[in-house]
Formats: structure tokens, sequence, C-alpha cells
């Protein structure tokens, strides 16, 4: 592994990284998306709470949604949406 990295190097080819984004940018920015993933997978009302609030997210912070669950929840509707919401946020910016 380390040849292809020292390869990498000598070719100044760089790696290809996600960008990164604070929480708060992302609720922003995909405001809409959250909500629509957090309907899609039965629960409702997503508050918002921890450092996105307080104004202390960074890059690396995730975002902390609580949520009401309906009654037709189930534990595949959260791993569902956890999932979605991660491919939808190019960092995985946001649990839900």
């Amino acid at each position: 592994m380390a040849h292809v990295s020292q390869k990498l190097a000598e070719t100044s080819i760089k790696p290809y990284t996600l960008p990164t984004m604070k929480p708060s940018t992302a609720l922003q920015t995909k405001r809409a998306a959250i909500r629509s993933v957090v309907e899609r997978h039965n629960a409702l009302n997503a508050r918002v709470f921890g450092s996105v609030v307080h104004g202390d997210d960074h890059e690396g912070s995730d975002l902390d949604l609580l949520i009401d669950p309906t009654p037709k929840i189930s534990l595949m509707d959260v791993a569902k949406s956890r999932a979605r919401s991660d491919s939808r946020c190019e960092s995985g910016c946001f649990d839900a």
C-alpha cells in the first residue's frame, strides 16, 4: 500500500476526498431533503439539538435530530433513514 501512495505522490495525483461542510450549512442547504427522509421513514416533527443549535458545530460534527415516531415506524425505517441521509450529504453530515 505504501508503494501506491508513493507513486501517487510522485505523479502529483491526489486521491479524491469528499468535501465537508458544517452541519448548520447542511441544514440550511438540505432542509427539504432532511424533511423528506424523516417523513418517508415514518417519523414527524424533526427538531435540531446539540452543537448546531448552540452555534458550536464544525466540519466533522454531526447533525443531531430529535423526531416523533409514528406508530408505523420500525428499526428498518431508522436504518434506512440513516443510510439515505448519509448518501444525500457529501460528507455524511447528518444522522437521521
